[in-house]
């Protein structure tokens, strides 16, 4: 886990509920938790280990306990030392008087029991009530008086009610070895006498009576004479004359040497400082000020101003010059270091910073902002995917977001609109430009192109089967024409392919500029479990029934396989309801569990253990009835020997769709076969003579090959394509479905050019159709 913090923010808080020899129950603490970063851990549940150790840390545990506790919105928590689970020790018996008491704290920001210590420190201040719990009564017995000594035992020789037991050699109230002795009122030092013996006080001193001084007295502040100062005798002065009191000169004072004012009062106006002057003052040559100078009036300088202090200015009250009012600047001003503005900086012109700007606080701008350079945003924000507040960079206020220009006119795969990287500086996606041509390499465009064309050729396959003649009751093999509905709802399922891949086309190149390219390999969606508290790991292949995932791959919609680490998430879930969703790859290169040996190229089915794992099948071994269980096509192969391994996996095909067609198919060619063979046997029977029992007395059958050619016509003339797209048009309508919402409808039943090219496309499909039908009746006989 990583490191956290834990920042006490009051003291210690003794509470005691019981007074006398009864020690309290527990010692109050509340601190604010941090993480190493300093960030405040907010409404979060966590442990905290409390050790006691007496003597010192790491030495004797006296008493250990765990609080389990949650903080609030501040990171604020509050505990009691001594009401926790009790680990080991006991609280009553920590020896609070005769050692030293040190409390070490350990914390598990999960709120389990894996502690890290984050400090020891020794308490310093022991309530009275603990000591008097283990250090029994101060006052001591008089028994117990006569036997001490004034050796050092530790035992206390005076009491807070008075002393009556006095000797000579040991009544005195100090220290006996070379150390300061302090007195303290509310915890604070108030007066301490050296070891050697000076006496420092803190606060006044007021004495009732004389004071007598043996030596000099050195007083560093005024003195205060409340009373007359009389001298008795000569006053001699022998050096400076200083003067107390006012003194008052009615006639003219001559210097003629140096005049030194000592006085350090301080001037606050003209009317108070150690010399006020009523009038004008002329100086002949420089005047030096050590202080502070105020000028009421106008201050005129003829010369240049230089101001020598070199004191730096950290706010508007300070630094070697300040100005309390405006300062109106003619001419250049020419800043040497920082220029801090707290107020609203205004600039009518241009402004031009030769090198960083730095702004501390929020900044607005109420126009353009031109950056010619390079612009890092380096915020230090924090929060969820869901917080607004979380986002380095927000953009709002208008209809529209970011637009992003790059010089290349035709973009393409090697320039990228925006791409995203991790703490590495290891690129993990990239919107980047795409060109005709990239759509047309694109794994994803030439998979789908040839599942449109595969339900393209099928549908053509079901037209020729479709006008196939039927077997009707008689003698020999008689052919009846097919069904004018079955022939035109074949056609209309050639349209519908035909009509499905235009559409995906002009879909896939309309939409080309950008695409979205990632490390991760598959597309997926937020998909709620069936049973909340089933466990699925990433690379499990489960059932979608009802919208919903298990584990269990029989008697369900589709297959799918939990993703690993998708490029693009769907159908987000509200916040907070995660925990009952799973991330599934539905399209692109996933990882996937399967048993036994796989090859590259074989089908993935469930193993139909409903653990998740899945089977290879070689396409050469795969039956139709096995085509809606595919789940995608193995990319990579198992090792060897292995019984449960991770493969790559391709997903994406609409398997069940597919797989309907093809068992169509199989059935109708079945048919076909059996027809034929049927056909060969009666002419069989017919050459030899011998006719067969079972077969009444008929006209002789027309050789199959000749059959089959006479009864499929040579081609569909628009007007049949045209009677396949009414009924299509008129099935949807009866269904109430609006073909305006489907691009390829839409254009089918309202672009006339386009329908043309349709009922085109469906005349030269039927026609390669019949003419494989005629090359397989060829290699037939």
């Amino acid at each position: 886990m990583k490191f956290r913090s834990l920042l006490p923010m009051l003291l210690l808080l003794f509470a005691f509920s019981g007074f006398g020899q009864h020690t309290p129950p527990g010692i109050n603490y509340q601190a604010v938790a941090r993480d190493a970063k300093g960030q405040v851990l907010t409404n979060k549940d966590i442990s905290l280990q409390i050790s006691l150790y007496a003597g010192e840390t790491g030495g004797k545990r006296a008493y250990t306990e765990i609080h389990r506790i949650r903080t609030n919105e501040l990171g604020l928590f509050s505990l009691v030392v001594g009401r926790g689970e009790i680990v080991g020790g006991d609280f009553k018996q920590v020896p609070w008087s005769s050692m030293n008491v040190w409390m070490e704290l350990a914390l598990d920001e999960t709120g389990g029991n894996n502690f890290s210590t984050i400090n020891a420190s020794q308490l310093m201040a022991v309530p009275y009530a603990f000591h008097a719990g283990s250090a029994s009564d101060l006052i001591l017995e008089s028994e117990d008086q006569e036997k001490a000594s004034c050796q050092h035992t530790g035992l206390p020789f005076w009491t807070t009610k008075g002393n009556d037991n006095v000797r000579d050699d040991c009544h005195f109230i100090g220290t006996t070895i070379y150390e300061d002795f302090i007195f303290k009122t509310n915890n604070i030092e108030r007066m301490r006498i050296t070891a050697d013996g000076d006496i420092y006080i803190t606060g006044s001193l007021f004495i009732s009576v004389d004071i007598n001084v043996g030596r000099d007295a050195n007083i560093g502040r005024n003195v205060n004479v409340g009373n007359d100062l009389d001298v008795n005798n000569n006053a001699n002065v022998d050096n400076d004359l200083r003067v107390g009191r006012d003194a008052d000169i009615d006639r003219n004072l001559t210097v003629d040497g140096l005049a030194n004012f000592t006085n350090t009062t301080q001037s606050t106006n003209k009317d108070n400082g150690a010399v006020v002057i009523e009038g004008g003052v002329g100086i002949e040559k420089n005047l030096n000020v050590g202080g502070n100078t105020v000028l009421n009036g106008t201050l005129d300088i003829g010369g240049i101003l230089t101001i020598a202090n070199t004191t730096q200015s950290t706010n508007k009250d300070n630094g070697a010059l300040v100005v309390e009012g405006g300062v109106g600047i003619e001419k250049n001003l020419n800043v040497g270091g920082d220029a801090k503005v707290t107020g609203t900086l205004g600039a009518d012109g241009a402004t031009n910073l030769g090198s960083t700007l730095t702004v501390t606080g929020a900044t607005t701008l109420n126009n353009t902002l031109a950056a010619n350079g390079q612009v890092t945003i380096n915020a230090s924000v924090a929060g969820g995917d869901g917080n607004y507040g979380a986002y380095p960079l927000r953009v709002q206020g208008s209809d529209q977001g970011i637009a992003i220009k790059v010089n290349a006119g035709t973009p393409n795969g090697d320039n990228n609109f925006i791409t995203f990287f991790d703490s590495g500086n290891s690129a993990r996606g990239r919107i980047e430009g795409q060109t005709a041509s990239e759509v047309a390499s694109e794994p994803e465009y030439i998979f789908e192109t040839s599942i449109y064309a595969a339900e393209i050729v099928a549908a053509g396959v079901n037209i020729g089967l479709s006008a196939l003649p039927n077997a009707c009751a008689g003698v020999g093999a008689v052919a009846c024409p097919p069904e004018p509905s079955v022939v035109a709802i074949a056609i209309a399922e050639e349209v519908l392919a035909i009509a499905n891949e235009a559409a995906y086309q002009a879909f896939a190149f309309a939409n080309v500029g950008v695409t979205y390219q990632s490390g991760s390999a598959d597309y997926a969606e937020w998909l709620e479990r069936t049973q909340e508290d089933e466990r699925m790991f990433p690379g499990d292949i489960v059932g979608v029934k009802g919208g919903k995932i298990s584990k269990k791959t029989s008697d369900v919609s589709q297959l799918l396989v939990i993703s690993t680490n998708p490029a693009v998430l769907g159908n987000m879930p509200a916040q907070g309801e995660e925990k009952r969703y799973e991330k599934v790859a539905f399209m692109g290169q996933i990882p996937v569990k399967v048993r036994g040996q796989v090859n590259i190229g074989d089908y993935i089915l469930p193993s139909g253990q409903n653990d998740g794992t899945g089977v290879g099948v070689s396409p050469a071994k795969i039956r139709p009835e096995q085509y809606s269980e595919i789940v995608g096509i193995a990319w990579s192969a198992s090792a060897p020997g292995s019984r449960l391994s991770v493969i790559n996996l391709a997903i994406g095909l609409n398997t069940n769709d597919v797989a309907r067609l093809v068992k169509e198919q199989q059935e109708k060619i079945e048919a076909l076969e059996k027809s034929f063979a049927s056909l060969e046997q009666r002419l069989a029977a017919l050459e030899s003579g011998k006719p067969l029992a079972e077969v009444p007395a008929g006209p002789v059958a027309t050789p199959p090959s000749n059959l089959v050619e006479a009864s499929l016509p040579v081609a569909f003339d628009a007007a049949r394509v045209e009677e396949a797209l009414v009924l299509l048009e008129d099935t949807y309508r009866a269904r109430g479905i609006n073909t305006e919402n489907h691009p390829g409808l839409k254009q089918l039943f309202g672009d006339q050019a386009f329908r043309q090219e349709v009922i085109r496309k469906v005349q030269e499909n039927y026609l390669n159709t019949r003419n494989t039908l005629m090359n397989m009746e060829k290699r037939r006989k």
